[in-house]
């Protein structure tokens, strides 16, 4: 079942960001990552992340963007690890 469910989740998901609406899209997401495929996915953990960063689930994005910060330094992807943390800064001065 999860063969079909999860290509048309993602479908709603991309659609429903596409169109800026962001609290769809993080619900989808969120439904996404429970997917055992899904879980080690860092597109999907940075797409749930900005999501719940625009509709203000600060600490859900936090998690997700701390926790890909850390997956990046692991694989020595220095550049897109310290963008990252600008974004993560940037956060939590504001929260």
């Amino acid at each position: 079942m999860s063969d079909v469910l999860l290509p048309q989740l993602l479908r709603k998901a991309r659609k429903a960001a596409f169109n800026h609406e962001y609290e769809e899209a993080e619900k989808l997401y969120a439904s996404i990552i429970l997917f055992p495929e899904m879980v080690d996915n860092l597109d999907i953990k940075m797409r749930y992340a900005f999501c719940a960063e625009q509709i203000g689930n600060i600490e859900i994005a936090l998690e997700y963007y701390e926790e890909v910060v850390g997956i990046y330094h692991q694989q020595g992807e220095v550049g897109a690890a310290e963008a990252l943390e600008q974004i993560v800064e940037r956060l939590k001065s504001s929260a």
